[in-house]
């Protein structure tokens, strides 16, 4: 029997269904691998050395689920700066990791009624 269009397989319904199931387990293997390809460290390692409990720009709760945590590091190098929030992180690539522009941006919400409230 032919298959339709938009018709699952059983085979990509087992698999959907396996990835569902160890999406926690794969985002801990994505995490591994990039930490031993790019860093050349553990998991292990990264826990006990850089892993704080809040992004220390926004003060977010990190978590290592669903990409939540990213290591802040220097371009063109694997020194690591810190450990951040997704979009912490982000907003550093976004300014092109130029506190200038950073500073421009926090001038220019002030200048506009944004109220600036402390991290607390």
């Amino acid at each position: 029997m032919p298959r339709t269009k938009g018709a699952l397989g059983r085979k990509t319904l087992q698999r959907l269904g396996w990835e569902i199931e160890n999406s926690y387990n794969n985002e801990q293997l994505r995490l591994r691998d990039h930490l031993l390809n790019f860093y050349g460290m553990s998991p292990t390692t990264f826990v006990a050395h850089f892993a704080p409990s809040h992004c220390p720009i926004c003060g977010d709760k990190l978590t290592l689920e669903k990409r939540g945590t990213h290591i802040d590091h220097v371009h063109g190098t694997t020194e690591i700066r810190g450990i951040l929030c997704r979009e912490c992180n982000i907003m550093l690539g976004k300014a092109r990791d130029n506190p200038f522009i950073l500073i421009a941006a926090a001038m220019y919400l002030n200048s506009n009624g944004v109220k600036l409230v402390p991290i607390v």
